[in-house]
C-alpha cells in the first residue's frame, strides 16, 4: 500500500506543495555539507593531499549532488545554500581560513560558480528539448510554454537566449 504524503520524493527530488523545492535544496545542502568531511580528511594536518586531488574528489563526489536536476529547481531563492557548500569546499581545497573571500577561493581552485553551471545546464536541457523531434511530455510542455508568461522570468530569458544560439 502506498502512503499518502504531501512531500513526496521522486527520483531523488523532494517535492513540496508550493513547488519551490525548498525542502529538496535544504536536504541536499545538508547532505553535501556532511560529505565535506571527506575533503577535510584528505587535507588532514598530519598528511596532506595535493589540492588537485581534493578538487577532483569534490568534483566527482559532492558537486554532482549539488547539481542534480538543476534545470528543474534552479530559479529558487534557496539556491544560495547550494552555493555556500561550494564556497566551503573551495576553502578546504586550498587550505584557506573560513574568512577568505568566497569568490577568490573559487578562482584560486579553478571552480566556476555553481550559478553559471546551473544556467548552462538549463540551456543544454532546453536545446535538447528543441532538437528532439520526440513526442515527449517535457517537449510538449516546453513548446506550449514558449509564449506563456507562466514560466518564471529568469528561466524564460534563458530559453530565449538558447533560441538565438
Amino acid at each position: 500500500m502506498i502512503d499518502l504524503t504531501f512531500i513526496p520524493t521522486y527520483l531523488g527530488i523532494t517535492m513540496d506543495p508550493e513547488i519551490r523545492f525548498t525542502r529538496h535544496i535544504l536536504r541536499t545542502a545538508n547532505k553535501t555539507l556532511r560529505k565535506l568531511s571527506i575533503l577535510r580528511k584528505l587535507r588532514g594536518s598530519t598528511w596532506r593531499s595535493r589540492p588537485k586531488t581534493v578538487k577532483n574528489a569534490f568534483c566527482s563526489i559532492i558537486r554532482p549532488l549539488l547539481e542534480y536536476a538543476a534545470p528543474i529547481w534552479n530559479p529558487s531563492s534557496q539556491s544560495s545554500k547550494m552555493d555556500s557548500v561550494q564556497h566551503r569546499a573551495s576553502k578546504i581545497i586550498i587550505g584557506a581560513v573560513s574568512s577568505t573571500n568566497n569568490n577568490k577561493a573559487e578562482q584560486e581552485c579553478g571552480l566556476p560558480p555553481l550559478e553559471n553551471r546551473r544556467n548552462l545546464a538549463i540551456i543544454k536541457f532546453t536545446n535538447r528539448l528543441r532538437s528532439n523531434n520526440m513526442d515527449h511530455i517535457s517537449t510538449r510542455a516546453f513548446n506550449e510554454g514558449k509564449g506563456s508568461t507562466r514560466l518564471k522570468p529568469q528561466l524564460y530569458s534563458l530559453i530565449k537566449i538558447s533560441e538565438v544560439g
